[in-house]
């Protein structure tokens, strides 16, 4: 179980078996899990589930020193027409639930970036900022490169007042 020491290693043996296959769910036990980079889901179908517990608080995932849960990879390709072509690994149909994502540090930046993914469910969980006097430039969730986007019954919060869920600024990180 997580006492809050560094699981990074675990995590990451973890993760590598969550995107080894199609439609694998990865259920995470009661308990604080600390990771120092970051962990990425890179496949279709991908579930990662907070278990035995109550709405995310239980199941906590804190990320030290700017470290988030990342679904999809996107890569900028080269240019075609004027228009940016998208490389890397797409992901789709990735459910996140019944989880806590908090950074440690209350760092800048996102707790959780949808990096080219579709059709992503976040559901139940809770994201941001670890306590109330943290950083005011934590975001809960920032989406690059995403189509459909389902948040259902979550907490997401930026020094617990409000939700920021962050689109880039330029069309080049948008999906169309």
């Amino acid at each position: 179980m997580g006492t809050g020491a560094d699981t990074t290693a675990a995590l990451q043996a973890a993760f590598t078996w969550l995107n080894a296959a199609v439609g694998r769910k990865l259920q995470v036990p009661v308990g604080t899990f600390s990771f120092n980079s970051d962990l990425r889901i890179l496949q279709y179908s991908a579930t990662l589930e907070g278990i035995g517990g109550g709405q995310g608080g239980n199941c906590r995932l804190m990320g030290v020193n700017n470290a988030r849960i990342i679904v999809g990879q996107a890569i900028l390709g080269p240019l075609s027409g004027g228009v940016p072509t998208k490389l890397g690994t797409k992901t789709q149909d990735v459910v996140l639930r019944n989880l806590s994502i908090q950074p440690v540090d209350n760092h800048s930046g996102e707790c959780v970036l949808l990096d080219y993914a579709d059709n992503t469910l976040i559901e139940k969980c809770t994201i941001g900022p670890y306590n109330n006097t943290g950083s005011t430039v934590t975001i809960g969730v920032k989406t690059n490169w995403v189509q459909w986007l389902y948040i259902d019954k979550n907490q997401i919060n930026v020094n617990g007042v409000c939700i920021w869920l962050r689109r880039p600024s330029t069309a080049l990180n948008n999906e169309d």
